[in-house]
C-alpha cells in the first residue's frame, strides 16, 4: 500500500493515481452510449443481479464501479438506483467524456490500495473489464481490500471462449469466459459466487457471424477503429428494432438462460 497526493484537473478528475499511456481503442466509447440496445440490456441484468443478491436500489449505498470508462454505465445505475457511484478508470481519455454525478470521477489504480479507500465500498461494479487484465489473481485481491465485509463485487464478461474474434482482439480482451473459470477466479481471490448466469442468448447467432466476419486483425489503426465501432453497432435501424424485440423477448421469459453471449456474476466478500 502506499499513500497517494491528492489532485484534481479542471474537468473534476480526482488524481490518485500516476498518467500513463492506456492502449484501448476509444472508438467503442462513440458506439456504447445509453440508447444503445446492449447497454441498456445490460442494466436490466444488473437489476435483476442486485435484487438477487440483497443490494437494494432504494438503499443509500457507497459503489465503486471500477474501469468505468466514459460513465454511461454510471449513469444508468445512479438513474435507477440511490446509490452514491464513484467511478474510476485509467484512460484518460474516457474519463474526460463523463457526465456530472452523485459520486466522485477518479484516476485511481485499484491496485494501489489506498488507505482511505480500504473497505469503503458497499459494491464495486466490474463491467466487461476483467477480460482486459491478463493476470486477474492480484487486480481480484486488490478489488476486494475495497469492499466491505460482506460486500459484493458484480462482474460481466464476455462468454463462451469459442467464440473469441478479431473483435476481442482489437478491445484487448485476453480471454472469454465459462462459468468454472469465473468461478475459480473469485475463489482465488476469496471471493464467494453466489450467482453466475448467462445472459444475451438470442444474441448467440449474431456472435457466430461476427467470428465468421473478423477472422483477421488488420493493423491499419483505422480498420481497427472500425471493427470496434462495427462490433458494436447494429447496421441499421430495423436490426436495431430486431435486436430490442430480443432483449424483451428473453427477459420475458425471466429464465436464466443456458448459454449467452455474457456472463454476470455476483461475488461476495467473506466476514473476517
Amino acid at each position: 500500500m502506499k499513500n497517494t497526493t491528492l489532485s484534481r484537473d479542471a474537468a473534476g478528475i480526482e488524481m490518485w493515481s500516476p498518467l500513463r499511456v492506456i492502449d484501448f481503442e476509444n472508438a467503442w466509447y462513440e458506439a456504447a452510449d445509453a440508447d444503445h440496445f446492449w447497454m441498456d440490456w445490460r442494466l436490466k441484468e444488473l437489476t435483476r443481479l442486485f435484487e438477487q443478491c440483497g443490494l437494494s436500489p432504494a438503499a443509500d449505498l457507497r459503489v465503486l464501479e471500477v474501469g468505468g470508462g466514459h460513465g454511461v454505465a454510471r449513469a444508468q445505475v445512479e438513474g435507477v438506483t440511490r446509490w452514491h457511484v464513484d467511478l474510476t478508470d485509467l484512460n484518460m481519455v474516457s474519463l474526460e467524456r463523463c457526465a456530472p454525478s452523485r459520486g466522485r470521477t477518479l484516476y485511481y489504480d485499484v491496485n494501489d490500495m489506498t488507505p482511505s479507500l480500504h473497505e469503503r465500498y458497499d459494491a464495486i461494479l466490474l463491467l466487461d473489464v476483467l477480460e482486459h487484465i491478463e493476470q486477474t489473481a492480484t487486480f481480484l485481491r486488490s478489488l476486494a481490500w475495497h469492499l466491505k465485509p460482506g460486500g459484493v463485487l458484480i462482474i460481466n464478461v464476455p462468454a463462451l471462449p469459442w467464440f473469441y474474434s478479431a473483435y476481442d482482439e482489437v478491445l484487448g480482451h485476453h480471454r472469454r469466459y465459462t462459468k468454472t473459470l469465473l468461478r475459480q477466479e473469485c475463489a482465488a481471490a476469496e471471493l464467494r459466487c453466489e450467482a453466475v448466469r448467462f445472459w444475451g442468448f438470442t444474441l448467440l447467432p449474431l456472435l457466430a457471424a461476427r467470428v465468421v466476419l473478423m477472422r483477421r486483425l488488420p493493423r491499419d489503426p483505422l480498420k481497427r477503429s472500425d471493427i470496434a465501432r462495427r462490433g458494436m453497432t447494429p447496421p441499421n435501424a430495423f436490426v436495431g428494432w430486431i435486436l430490442r424485440v430480443f432483449m424483451l423477448s428473453e427477459l420475458w421469459v425471466g429464465r436464466d438462460a443456458p448459454l449467452g453471449t455474457s456472463l454476470l456474476c455476483a461475488a461476495r466478500k467473506r466476514f473476517s
